[in-house]
């Protein structure tokens, strides 16, 4: 038999979570518009798998770091370093995640699956460095 509890459970939602964690850093959102200040981050899922049996999450998130070319790689390179030591930070202290919605939630686990590295970018006026995480979550009581 099934167990009701998990019916009205989901895993968070990894993106929203690691956006709310590195906002106080530097904008950040899973889209740029045009127009939005550099340094930006980008914060996308890129894969992962759910267990609903045991009701975890294993989330593969892509951080990607944008950088006006105009100023350098070398203030490039200081802006990941910056995104890096925030994801270890959450790796290391697990802190609380203060949600957009005000609630706290916390991961179960953070590592480096990719560390972070030059990327090509689209927009050549762009310097993007991308690294890639893997989040443990639990599943919450779904909204």
């Amino acid at each position: 038999m099934s167990s009701p509890i998990l019916f009205d459970s989901q895993a968070l939602d990894a993106e929203q979570l690691i956006i709310a964690w590195l906002q106080p850093l530097r904008p950040t959102a899973i889209a740029r518009v045009g127009g939005d200040p550099l340094p930006f981050t980008l914060v996308h899922q890129v894969g992962g798998y759910e267990n609903p049996c045991y009701g975890t999450a294993d989330v593969l998130i892509q951080v990607d770091t944008l950088c006006a070319r105009t100023l350098g790689y070398e203030a490039a390179r200081a802006e990941m370093r910056k995104t890096k030591q925030a994801m270890d930070e959450l790796a290391v202290h697990n802190d609380a995640i203060t949600l957009f919605d005000g609630s706290q939630v916390g991961v179960d686990y953070v590592t480096v699956a990719e560390s972070p590295r030059f990327k090509l970018y689209e927009d050549e006026t762009i310097l993007r460095t991308m690294g890639r995480y893997d989040i443990g979550l639990c599943y919450v009581p779904a909204p």
